[in-house]
């Protein structure tokens, strides 16, 4: 929305971002073009992210939480999948990025987005979009290894998650998320979808955002 600086016309992602002087609510902020100075107020709005392995409840929750949280905008991040270039060699930051930026621009409508994917905490912090969002809160989902792998293993064919090399990988990537608690971030809270049924796993999501908004 604001790449190109409406006074010089230069194009920049990585400009520099200011507190809002005058702005008592926490959401707006400015951010101030390189080449001439010229300053965009926006608002910076919290970011909240639901994220886990291939089995781990997302989808569902992702479609449970569109009804649940109406002055939210809920989005799956498969939805661009395909569409734009994902670099593996990179770990999908331009992928990433790209969702950032998608993020930046829904928020100036004045509702926080909940985005639901598989992503990695410490590299959206890293990524050049990042600046214009608030804070970013991380629910993680996790579950036992033989939940996820029985529930990969019953999705329907055309889905291809049943075979044994992607269930393994799915299982590595759950354990992966699971390490993440022994770092006892801030940002970044657990919600186990084995131990509650899809109401519960509902109830307890829609809780946790409302908490942060």
């Amino acid at each position: 929305m604001f790449d190109v600086c409406p006074r010089c016309g230069m194009w920049s992602v990585e400009r520099e971002v200011r507190e809002a002087d005058d702005d008592d609510s926490g959401q707006w902020a400015i951010a101030v073009c390189p080449a001439c100075g010229d300053q965009v107020r926006f608002r910076r709005l919290p970011l909240f992210m639901i994220v886990g392995a291939s089995g781990s409840g997302k989808s569902t929750l992702c479609l449970s939480l569109v009804h649940r949280l109406p002055d939210h905008v809920v989005l799956e991040s498969d939805v661009l999948w395909g569409t734009v270039g994902a670099d593996a060699a990179g770990g999908y930051a331009t992928y990433h990025n790209l969702w950032l930026r998608m993020v930046k621009n829904i928020h100036q409508a004045g509702r926080s987005v909940v985005l639901c994917g598989i992503a990695q905490p410490d590299q959206i912090e890293t990524l050049p979009e990042r600046r214009y969002i608030g804070s970013i809160h991380f629910l993680v989902l996790v579950c036992d290894d033989e939940i996820l792998a029985a529930r990969l293993r019953a999705r329907p064919a055309w889905r291809q998650s049943a075979d044994e090399a992607f269930v393994q990988q799915a299982v590595r990537h759950n354990r992966w998320y699971a390490a993440l608690a022994v770092e006892g971030r801030d940002d970044v809270t657990f919600l186990d979808t084995g131990a509650l049924g899809a109401k519960g796993v509902g109830d307890a999501a829609r809780a946790w955002v409302l908490a942060r908004s």
